[in-house]
């Protein structure tokens, strides 16, 4: 009777090198190649398709892992150390202290072998190193483009990338609309008005669905339309000015741009200033209402946020379209 073994496959989403790049079906091949060559079964193949970075979860790995600790089978297969993991040492020793085989089969170093145990921790060292180096090369690359202005994402609404060799911006078909947003607030109309004119023109927004308030708020204060680099201070927050280490700002403007105009970005800050969007369902925090989250909009099926002493359709709210929205008064 033939033992089983899982294989696990790994890439990259995103691959920086080819070499020993093998894609999932060519490592599936040879893992089960060499389960027949070695008497084994292939019970189940786990694959993720991420880095391998130190901080990032791999889903079918834990559970490739946890199946072996768990004695559900007694091996797993994997093409290389560096598609195993790149935490360290750290990652195989627990492993190799329980007895359990693991295989790296490009390295040709097998876990029952106990002469293959300091390799196989060598190994697990030297992609944790690699792992290290090559992070650091990308923030180092990141950081020298940001300096010289280059807009590493996709070009913010109303711009597009004017120049594919610096990065620069430009101008795009969309850059009245974002002139018609800040001229709108420095008049004085709210961000839910304009959000509402530009749905009843059948503008699309950033995201490609409807405007809403909140994402006028987001456009009024993002300083890349003062033509500055930005960078999110972490993730969700409102982008900011980026700084050299002499503390410069940089441009992200290609020759021919223009930004919003200074005193127009002024006076619609301005304007705005003291604005919070309402948000039901904030995934942060307590509700400060009873019935926040609670109350739905029969109309268009979205929630309901309270507005003065009213539940009121949040869609409505924003500026949203809603054909009947809901509104239920607290007495």
């Amino acid at each position: 009777m033939t033992q089983e073994i899982d294989l696990y496959l790994r890439k990259s989403a995103i691959t920086r090198q080819r070499e020993r790049a093998l894609t999932f079906r060519a490592q599936e091949q040879r893992g089960r190649r060499w389960a027949d060559e070695h008497g084994y079964t292939v019970r189940k193949v786990w694959a993720d398709n991420l880095s391998a970075y130190t901080d990032t979860v791999r889903p079918e790995f834990d559970k490739a892992i946890g199946a072996l600790l768990a004695d559900e089978v007694p091996a797993l297969w994997c093409y290389a150390a560096d598609r195993f993991s790149r935490k360290g040492a750290g990652a195989v020793i627990p492993l190799l202290d329980a007895g359990k085989r693991i295989v790296f089969d490009y390295e040709r170093l097998d876990s029952a072998e106990p002469r293959d145990r300091r390799d196989i921790i060598n190994r697990a060292e030297e992609a944790r190193e690699y792992s290290t180096l090559l992070s650091q090369r990308v923030r180092d690359t990141k950081q020298q483009q940001r300096d010289e202005g280059a807009w590493l994402g996709a070009p913010p609404y109303g711009y597009e990338i004017a120049d594919r060799e610096t990065r620069k911006l430009g101008n795009g078909e969309d850059w009245q609309h974002v002139i018609r947003v800040f001229e709108s607030i420095a008049d004085g109309e709210s961000g839910r008005s304009v959000a509402i004119a530009l749905n009843g023109d059948k503008v699309a927004s950033p995201d490609g669905g409807d405007w809403a308030g909140s994402t006028i708020h987001r456009m009024i204060h993002n300083p890349v339309y003062e033509g500055w680099q930005v960078v999110l201070p972490k993730p969700g927050a409102r982008p900011v000015v980026y700084r050299t280490a002499k503390g410069e700002r940089v441009s992200v403007l290609a020759k021919d741009a223009s930004p919003v105009p200074p005193d127009l970005v002024r006076r619609a800050r301005l304007v705005m200033g003291g604005h919070l969007p309402v948000a039901p369902d904030h995934p942060r925090g307590k509700p400060k209402h009873l019935l926040s989250g609670l109350l739905r909009c029969a109309s268009c099926g979205g929630g309901t946020a309270i507005h003065g002493r009213s539940y009121r359709c949040w869609n409505y709210t924003v500026g949203k379209p809603c054909a009947a929205p809901a509104s239920a008064m607290c007495l």
